[in-house]
This record gives structure tokens, sequence and C-alpha cells, in this order.
């Protein structure tokens, strides 16, 4: 498993590398964080509404035998490129989402190079890195989980 150095964690999310900005915007019911770079913006977000995804409907990635599920959606404009990143493994409660900005040119790609989901197995740290997450889905979000098969497990 390669290491990993954190300069930050956001939720189970890791930043290596240079930071330029983090803002905190909380609610009631929500919290959310942004994380500046020099050429991506990066939003996570938690509530108070979950909602289980259909662990069987999401793409998987794999490394060194560690997998997550996952659903990676992007947009691309003339003025921007975004993607949305929902994360989790098959029994979690919810999938994590991660919504990152380019600010120029490459910014997605260096971001993806640049930050890891963190899961622990077994007593062990484990990093999937957003590289790895090569497949782009049409949706935008998880399928949800109807309510009468929970936990939608592979």
């Amino acid at each position: 498993m390669p290491i990993v150095t954190c300069t930050l964690m956001v939720g189970l999310f890791c930043f290596e590398g240079s930071v330029t900005k983090i803002v905190d915007d909380q609610d009631a019911l929500w919290t959310g964080v942004t994380v500046s770079a020099a050429d991506y913006a990066a939003s996570a977000s938690w509530g108070d509404v979950i909602i289980t995804p259909d662990w069987r409907r999401m793409n998987e990635a794999c490394v060194e035998n560690f997998c997550v599920r996952y659903i990676k959606h992007c947009t691309d404009t003339a003025d921007e490129t975004q993607c949305s990143y929902q994360v989790g493994r098959p029994g979690d409660e919810e999938a994590t989402t991660l919504f990152i900005r380019e600010l120029s040119k490459g910014g997605i790609a260096r971001a993806e190079r640049s930050i890891s989901y963190l899961s622990d197995e077994a007593s062990r740290s484990l990093w999937v890195p957003l590289s790895a997450l090569v497949i782009q889905s049409a949706a935008e979000d998880a399928p949800p989980c109807p309510r009468e098969q929970l936990p939608c497990l592979p």
C-alpha cells in the first residue's frame, strides 16, 4: 500500500500537498468544508439525512485487494469542469460525497492524485486515491437502496 501523508483530513478524505484556503460553513442541520489548492476547490458536506445507496449498482475500485464502491460524475462547460464523487464500502450506512471544481486546466487530475479516501479494515488504515475511480457515471447521484431491500449489499 502506498504511503499517504495527509496535509489535511476532511471527513474520510485525505488531502496531500499544498492547501491554500479552508472554509468551514455550518448550519443547524449540516456542516460543510471547502478546501482550495492552486488549481482546484473541493467541498464536502454532512447532514442529518442519511440515504443508504444501492451498493450493488455502484462502480467498484480496488487498490491492493481493498475495494470501495463509488459514483463519479463530471460535467464540462466552456467555463469549468466539476466532478462529484460518492464513495463508500458496502455495509456503510451512507456514501461520503466530495465535489471538486477545477480552477485551472488540469486541476481535476491533480486533485484526483492528491486526494484519497480513507477506510479502516482489520485495524489498519487503507487509502484509495480518487485517481483509482476511473469509471464516470451518467447519473449524478448514487442510486438509493429501497427500504425493503436494505442493506443492498453486492
